[in-house]
This record gives structure tokens, sequence and C-alpha cells, in this order.
């Protein structure tokens, strides 16, 4: 069972524990747009090859060059 930090953790427990499965997190941080950090575009996915998802409605909206991309991964 994979949980998030904020606020999934406690659901995932219980879960977890129903099912006498094993409980780890799952890292993530919100990929915000540029000048609207809350406004999310997608999210950075932590592990050892780091992935990136997006929300493909939200980037053709605000279509972020692959600049800011690159500096909110580095991040």
């Amino acid at each position: 069972m994979l949980a998030l930090p904020r606020g999934g953790v406690p659901v995932a427990h219980e879960i977890a524990r129903s099912l006498d499965a094993e409980l780890d997190l799952m890292m993530v941080r919100k990929l915000g747009a540029p000048g609207h950090e809350e406004f999310a575009i997608g999210a950075i996915v932590d592990g050892d090859e780091p992935q990136l998802v997006f929300n493909e409605e939200a980037m053709k909206m605000i279509a972020p060059g692959r600049e800011y991309l690159q500096q909110e991964m580095d991040r």
C-alpha cells in the first residue's frame, strides 16, 4: 500500500492493516504554474528515476516553457 504524506497516511494505514499489507510512502511534489504556484500543472514523483506527471488540460492552458519545467524539476 502506497500513501501520500499529506493526508493519505491515516487512511492507507487502516487499509494496509485490514489487508495485512505493507505500507510505504510515495513522495510527490506539486508542479505549480508559473506565477501561480497553487495551480497544479503536474507533479514530480520522487524515486530512483523521478517521474513527471502532467495535467494535460492545464499544460495546454498555461503552456509553460521547457526551461521553467527543468527549473522546477531541479528544485
